[in-house]
């Protein structure tokens, strides 16, 4: 009788294990999924500057698929061609490379340091889950992704130090984070570590005179979208919303830049 009930304990240890391992690895390749795959960077054709953004919409329309990214405004105010890269990988956690796809700024707000942004693709791209209901407390446990420095892309963790900043006047407003932050992560977009959902995108980090404090990171509420939208009646709410149709104009545009020439002379 003993022995059996050995076995027993033996076998329901090992269910135990494989189960944790299949929870554990469930949690993993959501992470990368819905976390690191549809995290971009932005970047002038030169790819000497640019910074990070993140794709929340992929739409197909005949034979490709109509993507939609949102950044930060101050890293594509400068009048020259961008591109996005988008991180491709093998069996969900091995970084291969990148694809490279031509960028179409749709709308751009400087006063809320946003841009929303298309791109079109012959395959479904990875899209991040937006939370646009969600109300931030202090020590809620963050994390963001972004393509510092313009390295590989990476994540940082750690906790919501200010849900809504009154000084310094500058990030009045802004979720404050103590996850290390540095130039190039702008526009990245900031996840709640119970759900990964996004409640922020990448402003900027703290300054004191020549100082820089990269553990003192400001982020754009997520929420602050739908206040662009309200202003600008609703004619954004394509952007978020699944059952809204796609407008027609930026994808065009993008289809006839494919066909440029310049002419002999």
């Amino acid at each position: 009788m003993s022995r059996i009930l050995i076995c027993l304990l033996i076998i329901l240890t090992v269910i135990i294990k494989i189960n944790y391992k299949n929870s554990e690895d469930t949690v993993n390749h959501k992470f990368y999924e819905k976390c690191l795959h549809p995290t971009i960077m932005v970047c002038n054709s030169s790819e000497t500057s640019g910074g990070t953004g993140f794709i929340i919409k992929s739409y197909k329309k005949g034979f490709i698929w109509q993507n939609v990214i949102l950044g930060a405004a101050h890293t594509v105010i400068e009048d020259q061609d961008l591109i996005i890269k988008v991180p491709r990988y093998r069996n969900v956690t091995e970084f291969k490379g990148y694809e490279n796809y031509d960028l179409s700024i749709y709308a751009l707000n400087l006063e809320a340091d946003m841009f929303v942004g298309v791109f079109t693709s012959y395959e479904e791209m990875p899209v991040v889950d937006l939370n646009l209901e969600v109300d931030l407390e202090m020590r809620d446990k963050i994390f963001h992704v972004g393509y510092g420095l313009f390295d590989d892309i990476r994540f940082d963790s750690g906790e919501v130090t200010q849900p809504r900043t009154f000084n310094p006047f500058p990030f009045r407003g802004m979720i404050r984070t103590n996850a290390f932050t540095f130039s190039g992560d702008s526009g990245g977009p900031l996840f709640l570590e119970n759900d990964f959902s996004v409640v922020g995108i990448c402003h900027g980090i703290r300054k004191k005179q020549d100082t820089i404090i990269p553990q003192i990171s400001y982020y754009k509420s997520i929420k602050d979208f739908l206040f662009w939208d309200h202003k600008v009646n609703n004619s954004l709410k394509w952007v978020y919303k699944a059952n809204e149709p796609m407008p027609v104009l930026p994808f065009l545009k993008l289809k006839i830049k494919r066909y440029e020439f310049t002419p002999p002379r």
